[in-house]
């Protein structure tokens, strides 16, 4: 692991990650690498609208089986390039934060590279209503619910892996109330 505490901020399928990711940043925590090339395929896209790096997504993309999927395997091969060689590219001075839609159900990739999640829990709801949307409203709400029984299964499981976690209301993110977070960010270093 690096020596700076990287962060890897995470939640259900309707959690407010990105403005928890943008607020992590607001504290010194890099989502791009310098000299980062963002005019890449929807790099600057990701940036401003979800406050992730490109690189994170397009690492979930390349496991062999869909994320927004029922099935998705328990076992599996960590992608290469991965965690550890994703966070090389950036300065061994500054601290990392990561994101990327549908990370939940395999959040354990990050857990031999990164030792702290920020874990955002939206409501039942709100999951619901971010599946629909992630889908197109193209997939049946028995289905989705199976999606969702199956991201938040895999992701408790994953939460363990992790030696620092660190819950976060949905509603204080969608509220921009991010006193708690702030003083938990402080106390990382």
């Amino acid at each position: 692991m690096r020596k700076q505490p990287d962060i890897v901020v995470c939640g259900t399928p309707g959690a407010w990650t990105n403005s928890v990711a943008a607020r992590v940043a607001s504290q010194g925590w890099s989502i791009c690498w310098e000299g980062q090339d963002l005019s890449i395929e929807d790099g600057e896209r990701f940036l401003e609208k979800n406050f992730q790096n490109v690189e994170t997504q397009r690492m979930l993309e390349s496991l062999p089986f869909p994320l927004l999927n029922e099935y998705i395997p328990k076992y599996y091969e960590v992608p290469y390039p991965g965690p550890t060689e994703y966070l090389s590219k950036f300065s061994p001075d500054r601290p990392v934060v990561v994101t990327a839609l549908h990370l939940a159900p395999v959040l354990d990739i990050w857990s031999k590279s990164i030792d702290i999640v920020i874990d955002v829990r939206a409501t039942e709801d709100e999951d619901m209503r971010a599946l629909d949307v992630y889908s197109g409203n193209r997939i049946a709400k028995k289905r989705l619910e199976k999606i969702r029984s199956i991201h938040v299964e895999r992701y408790n499981n994953h939460l363990s892996l992790f030696g620092k976690r660190f819950r976060f209301a949905n509603s204080l993110a969608k509220d921009n109330q991010f006193y708690t977070l702030d003083k938990f960010l402080k106390s990382v270093f």
